[in-house]
């Protein structure tokens, strides 16, 4: 265990270029000296390049070309040549049967180490791909050491400035933060942005997934935030000039919307299918669409979504337990869901937890839990949840436990 197609566009349709982060990834070296160590070290940055070459949001330089960059190479150097904004090197070597590995970012651009790490997996021959994917998430995955890199630079630049990949930027490092005062200054960002882009499908798209968010969180007002998140995403969806990672953001964002703005479910899921397709290691995606899966009666391979994205993630946000939780209480797992809540490194009192309670037996703690979330939440309406959508079936089954622990 580890502890820690390409697309030809007609001449009237190119795609905007891509303003994405760049990597290189070069081979790890060995620090023993070994052979075997070096043969480990190309096998993992063999992996590492291909799951992050498959994902629409980074860029990533062709294998050939990074073994031509030697491990001493000067960053600015690398920069001018290859054209890469970060690069990933590190060393292994073998301790018995431990595999130990030390992992570096650098912004070639500044020469600064930007990120660094130490893992370690047994010697077994499914370690590269472990170790590979646990470098692929730390590095784009949900809060990201990219993406925060990205975030600080953004914020160091002056105002005046700013394009439109910074104000996206700036807005994400409040986004990820679920609650209504970050969401607020997110907003605000992602606004004074667009005023400045208008066109701008990514801002398009972020505004679009954080008011389709408040809607579902009851933030504010729930019917005009979800109509500004339909309307901000038919604006996304008939944007003529998208990039493959504008692309990508659009069907994920259009399988929220074809169930909340539209009851669509067939086209959620070829929606849900089309994303997964063009970024199929992202864990956050998976998670994500997973629950819209759930919503759509997919229960089973929404549940295997959310396992293989809390296995890949060494770090699970809370969000991804919270969803598997959801999953399973459709299915009629209370005891699974249960244990999928608790696995949350803060558990927060919800109406999800007060039914699973209550579906155990447990009316003590149900009621418990349903105290304490009212009293987090003087403004909860229940109108939201019967709103939430769901097959006739689940919808029958959710408001009816709701309305049996008092929530209604």
């Amino acid at each position: 265990m580890v502890s820690l197609a390409m697309f030809q566009w007609p001449e009237a349709r190119l795609p905007p270029p891509e303003t994405l982060p760049s990597i290189a990834v070069l081979p790890f070296e060995s620090s023993g000296g070994e052979k075997a160590e070096e043969v480990i070290g190309y096998g993992i940055a063999e992996e590492l390049t291909a799951m992050l070459a498959s994902h629409p949001g980074i860029s990533v330089l062709s294998p050939s070309r990074a073994a031509r960059i030697g491990p001493d190479a000067d960053p600015s150097d690398v920069s001018k040549q290859w054209g890469v904004r970060y690069i990933l090197n590190g060393s292994v070597r073998r301790s018995g049967q431990v595999l130990k590995l030390v992992v570096r970012l650098t912004d070639t651009q500044t020469g600064f180490q930007v990120w660094s790490t130490q893992l370690e997996g047994d010697d077994k021959s499914s370690a590269e791909l472990r170790i590979a994917e646990i470098i692929d998430e730390t590095l784009i995955g949900f809060s990201g050491a990219i993406g925060k890199e990205e975030q600080r630079q953004a914020w160091g630049k002056s105002d005046r400035d700013l394009l439109e990949q910074d104000y996206v930027r700036r807005g994400e490092q409040f986004s990820l933060r679920f609650n209504p005062e970050a969401h607020s200054k997110a907003l605000q960002v992602w606004h004074e942005g667009l005023a400045r882009f208008p066109n701008s499908v990514r801002l398009k798209l972020s505004l679009a997934f954080i008011y389709r968010y408040a809607a579902e969180a009851g933030n504010g007002d729930r019917v005009r935030n979800l109509e500004t998140a339909c309307t901000l995403g038919r604006e996304v969806e008939t944007a003529p000039r998208k990039s493959r990672y504008e692309e990508w953001l659009s069907h994920w964002l259009s399988a929220k919307l074809a169930q909340w703005c539209e009851d669509d479910f067939p086209r959620s899921i070829n929606e849900i299918e089309v994303a997964i397709d063009m970024a199929p290691y992202d864990a956050s995606a998976r998670a994500d669409l997973a629950e819209l899966l759930a919503n759509a009666g997919k229960i089973e391979t929404a549940i295997e979504w959310l396992q293989e994205a809390i296995r890949r993630d060494p770090r699970p946000p809370d969000w991804y337990h919270r969803n598997l939780a959801w999953a399973h209480y459709l299915d009629g797992r209370d005891d699974m869901a249960l244990q999928a809540l608790q696995s949350q490194r803060n558990l927060q009192p919800n109406p999800l937890l007060a039914v699973v309670y209550a579906r155990l037996n447990r009316d003590a703690e149900a009621q418990e839990a349903l105290v304490a979330y009212r009293r987090l939440n003087p403004s909860f309406e229940s109108a939201n949840e019967v709103q939430r959508p769901l097959t006739s079936t689940l919808r029958k089954k959710w408001i009816g436990d709701l309305t049996s622990v008092g929530m209604n």
